[in-house]
């Protein structure tokens, strides 16, 4: 019987531009993932600062992290222990919520309690992360559509 090998992909500095730009929002979009995954299964707080490969774009860099990169970044510099953060908008980052799903984790919209409580500002808490997550959704498509443009 033989077996399968995995395939090294040959690592080359891509030259043009274009190429360049789209590969870059593809791994950083896997990083991303797979980062949010990783925050998820062991609670690690982790931050990621990355620079567009364009001289045209609008932003010195793009960052990512779990629960805060501020707060990681400032721990870091300052030599001390992150703090962690509750946040009111885990629920609706869209990196947590494909996480979780990739992982087959469920999502908090899927909690059975949601459907039997009589509290009021809790109703209202999971109604406006809900309105917020499709609030996002729609800037991206709307960004996506002018991307493609």
């Amino acid at each position: 019987m033989v077996k399968g090998t995995k395939r090294k992909a040959v690592m080359k500095k891509i030259t043009k531009r274009e190429s360049a730009a789209t590969t870059y929002t593809k791994r950083t979009n896997g990083l991303h993932s797979k980062i949010a995954q990783l925050c998820l299964l062991t609670d690690a707080q982790i931050a990621v600062l990355a620079t567009p490969p364009s001289a045209n774009s609008n932003v010195s860099f793009f960052s990512f992290g779990h629960t805060s990169v501020d707060s990681i970044v400032k721990a870091y510099l300052t030599g001390g222990k992150p703090v962690r953060e509750e946040r009111d908008d885990d629920d609706e980052d869209l990196g947590i919520c494909f996480a979780r799903k990739e992982l087959g984790l469920p999502q908090w919209w899927d909690d059975e309690r949601l459907l039997t409580t009589k509290n009021p500002e809790e109703l209202m808490r999971a109604m406006n992360s809900v309105l917020r997550l499709l609030a996002k959704i729609k800037e991206l498509r709307a960004q996506d559509a002018y991307n493609h443009q």
